[in-house]
């Protein structure tokens, strides 16, 4: 399975909408979480078919959110057309979606997707509350979702956990990029706060695949890793790889974060519902008048049935006009007076060493 998250920085050209749909069938991902989509209220736009295949593997629809005033933010989810899901607004910067038949491995297994966008770091410094009220809304969502059921949360978070790992061992790997900041210590609380790791932390790669967004000023060179996919900590061990990518068209200063991961599915054993079998009293049958009575109801009861006779209908009058003549058979005493002799021979063995 293979879930995403990018910032594509506006998507109302059509261009733009076809470029989108070339590289999530190029990388052949199951589902993208997106931001800054730049449409305005909450909707669905089927992509077009890509332009690099001449027969696409799979059809995609993108949900989305965002203000019904202005193209600022606006969040988003990408998922295969024939995926059975529930889409759901939080905010205009927070939307989520569950799954049922994601991909081949989930089966019909629920998956849920979020797609957040946090306010920027110059944001959060003016407006602390602004901040704080965004991972509060977080919370909930999250705290909303059955802790067995898995989740992935695609972020783009403004967010610096840097190398700092030990102070968030938990959540955060040691392969971050930078020094953490005050948007980080926010993303870092919540992790904790809710049994979730960060993916693209905890794998070893070149600098260039940690990095998620590249400043448009070349000559400032300042590159950060601020997207993430997050999962629940007992999903760790299922994620195989987490990285950014740097092959995509779509023109945007983010780089796609790819999480590959394989999960092994719970089994939930139900106890099996005892099933009594229902014994006749055959030994009525020994009688030839019984017999004979029997014979003759058990014939007229199948023949009132309608036509074609089925197995079933000849199985349920052997059994109604059984119970109705023989009756049910008594419980046997055989395992009580098996018990008793193990007891009488016990005694006598006690009395003979004695």
């Amino acid at each position: 399975m293979r879930i995403a998250t990018w910032n594509i920085r506006g998507i109302l050209e059509d261009h733009r909408l076809q470029e989108l749909s070339d590289d999530i069938q190029r990388y052949d991902l199951d589902a993208v979480g997106v931001q800054e989509t730049h449409l305005r209220g909450t909707g669905t736009i089927e992509l077009p078919s890509p332009r690099t295949a001449t027969s696409p593997k799979h059809k995609y629809t993108l949900y989305y959110t965002g203000p019904t005033n202005s193209s600022h933010h606006g969040v988003g989810i990408v998922i295969k057309s024939d995926c059975q899901a529930t889409f759901k607004r939080i905010s205009d910067r927070i939307c989520s979606v569950t799954i049922e038949n994601l991909s081949e491995v989930t089966g019909h297994r629920k998956i849920h997707i979020i797609s957040s966008y946090a306010p920027t770091l110059k944001r959060s410094r003016q407006d602390p509350k602004l901040a704080d009220d965004f991972y509060n809304l977080l919370d909930k969502t999250v705290n909303n979702i059955p802790s067995r059921e898995p989740l992935f949360i695609c972020a783009d978070t403004n967010a610096q956990v840097g190398v700092d790992y030990k102070r968030y061992s938990s959540s955060i790997g040691q392969f971050g990029k930078g020094n953490i900041n005050s948007n980080g210590e926010r993303l870092g609380e919540f992790l904790v706060r809710n049994g979730l790791t960060a993916t693209n932390t905890f794998f070893q790669h070149k600098v260039k695949h940690r990095v998620t967004w590249i400043h448009p000023n070349d000559k400032l060179k300042c590159r950060n890793q601020i997207d993430f996919i997050l999962t629940r900590s007992n999903l760790r061990n299922t994620v195989t790889d987490s990285r950014s990518y740097h092959g995509t068209s779509l023109d945007t200063d983010h780089r796609i974060v790819i999480c590959k991961c394989d999960i092994k599915w719970y089994k939930v054993f139900k106890p099996k519902k005892e099933t009594k079998t229902l014994r006749l009293n055959v030994s009525g049958l020994k009688e030839k008048e019984v017999t004979h009575k029997y014979q003759n109801k058990v014939t007229e009861d199948i023949q009132n049935k309608s036509n074609p006779i089925k197995w079933s209908d000849i199985v349920d009058s052997v059994l109604t006009v059984g119970k109705e003549i023989l009756g049910k058979q008594k419980p046997s005493n055989n395992k009580k007076n098996l018990e008793s002799k193990h007891i009488r021979s016990i005694n006598k063995t006690t009395q003979s060493s004695a």
